[in-house]
């Protein structure tokens, strides 16, 4: 084998030119330069994917917002309650997956009229959605302004003066009267003898017994207890109560002899009574044409021939 021979030889098995000094003469070299170019691609490409994570993220933020729960429009009405629509808010702005640092400007969207106009006066002092012990918070004072101590006072006098309606069952009353309890008190603590009282007050009649006897102290033991009193009631009622019939469902068609209606019993019995009537009328008629014929029974009048002759006789 001559020397072109063996250069021919080394670069099929080791891939490299042995007179080249620019290439690798060995397999360790040759394994270190291949290991060399792999990492600094890898490393090319993750930095690649995290340039492209940032850049997904950013375009997350900017996007425009998609909706899948509604939020209510508030307007600053006085039957409208802030704590509630601040509640309804955080829940819509969870499930849509909005932006934290559009929070605000996605609630201020669903402002109108009064509401609408006390942002626009109160933009400048509002830094964030919340951040505790925190004065600029949107829900801070977006809370303190529409809660007015007037509006407290009447949700405090519907709270007191609430009652369970005549076929509302105690589950919605109680869902009803905590929603209630909410706005009245909004965060503030309310003594839970004042609420066992005033939802007790507010139960129907034939429940209030049984459900003091109970002696619950917590308002959630009260509403658990007032559950199980009216389970009770309702199936003595279903044990007590006889079945009847649905008019809703279908009358199976069977045959029967035809009786007849109340009105042709009276129609008949109507009819008998005109055949009475005219027979009585009969009888009558013919009474009366008998008495009639008949000649008067009438005392006989004085012959003047005979007065005539007695005086003839006296004077002789």
């Amino acid at each position: 084998m001559n020397e072109g021979q063996m250069k021919d030889l080394m670069k099929l098995v080791w891939g490299a030119d042995p007179t080249d000094n620019n290439n690798p003469r060995n397999v360790g070299n040759l394994l270190e330069n291949t290991l060399n170019n792999n990492t600094n691609a890898i490393t090319t490409a993750l930095q690649n994917n995290l340039n492209a994570i940032n850049a997904l993220t950013t375009a997350n933020q900017n996007r425009t917002t998609s909706k899948v729960v509604d939020v209510p429009f508030f307007y600053g009405r006085d039957d409208e309650d802030p704590y509630e629509w601040c509640q309804l808010f955080e829940a819509a702005f969870a499930a849509n997956r909005w932006p934290d640092n559009r929070k605000v400007a996605l609630a201020a969207g669903f402002l109108k009229e009064a509401a609408q106009d006390w942002y626009e006066e109160n933009r400048g002092n509002i830094n964030q959605w919340h951040i505790d012990n925190n004065a600029n918070n949107f829900d801070t004072q977006f809370i303190n302004y529409f809660a007015t101590a007037a509006r407290r006072n009447q949700w405090t006098r519907e709270l007191q003066n609430i009652k369970q309606g005549d076929n509302e069952s105690v589950e919605n009353y109680s869902r009803r009267f905590k929603k209630l309890l909410n706005k009245a008190t909004q965060g503030e603590a309310l003594a839970a003898r004042y609420q066992i009282n005033y939802y007790i007050n507010g139960l129907k009649s034939f429940l209030v017994g049984q459900v003091v006897i109970g002696n619950t102290d917590t308002l959630e033991a009260t509403i658990t207890r007032a559950k199980l009193v009216e389970l009770g009631v309702n199936t003595t009622l279903l044990t007590t109560t006889p079945v009847t019939t649905s008019t809703t469902e279908p009358i199976p068609t069977t045959t029967t002899t035809v009786k007849p209606t109340p009105q042709v019993d009276e129609m008949e019995a109507l009819t008998k009574q005109m055949q009475q009537l005219a027979l009585n009328y009969a009888n009558l008629s013919s009474v009366l044409m008998v008495q009639q014929s008949t000649p008067r029974n009438t005392r006989p009048r004085p012959n003047n021939n005979n007065n005539q002759n007695r005086q003839n006789d006296v004077e002789m």
